[in-house]
């Protein structure tokens, strides 16, 4: 993924249910350019094809292809195995929560959905990839400080600005 700021920034939602992709979309479109898929098939379509998402927020439970599956697909692919996934769902409990991080998902919030925590996460993910470079964020990712992340974040939840993000990484 090459370098952007924020509102550069594409995020995917996979989501068959239009109430939830109304919510997500109401949540993040000041933020990032934002995209919809509504089911698997057509998420791992979108998901490979110029301009790829530089995120994707995933529901577990669609008709026609579970976001387990779409979450292995895409982490099984050259292609789009770099794309942070958040696990958006009403599937909240321990087991599903571990699977998905076991698939290769970065983070999992559950329904109903908080437009305040979704801005929050995705500005941590989003800002991991502005300030770190990729290579840096996966061959390092417990020796890093994500202080800046977390000032971004609580800049996209108050609508703040942030004027100075640093990121250190800890030898």
């Amino acid at each position: 993924m090459s370098e952007k700021s924020l509102a550069e920034k594409r995020i995917l939602v996979v989501d068959d249910a239009p109430f939830n992709t109304r919510v997500l979309a109401t949540a993040l479109v000041d933020d990032y350019t934002v995209t919809f898929a509504r089911g698997g098939v057509e998420a791992l379509e979108m998901a490979g094809t110029a301009p790829q998402p530089d995120m994707i927020l995933l529901d577990l439970l669609m008709a026609d292809m579970d976001g387990f599956e779409v979450c292995a697909r895409l982490k099984a692919s050259a292609e789009t195995a770099a794309i942070p996934v958040i696990f958006v769902t009403g599937l909240d409990d321990k087991i599903n929560e571990e699977r998905g991080f076991k698939l290769g998902g970065v983070d999992y919030i559950p329904k109903p959905i908080n437009p305040a925590v979704v801005r929050a996460r995705n500005c941590i993910y989003a800002c991991r990839t502005i300030v770190c470079s990729s290579r840096a964020w996966k061959t390092a990712p417990s020796r890093i400080s994500i202080r800046c992340a977390r000032r971004r974040a609580d800049s996209c939840v108050h609508r703040t600005p942030v004027t100075r993000a640093r990121i250190r990484v800890h030898d």
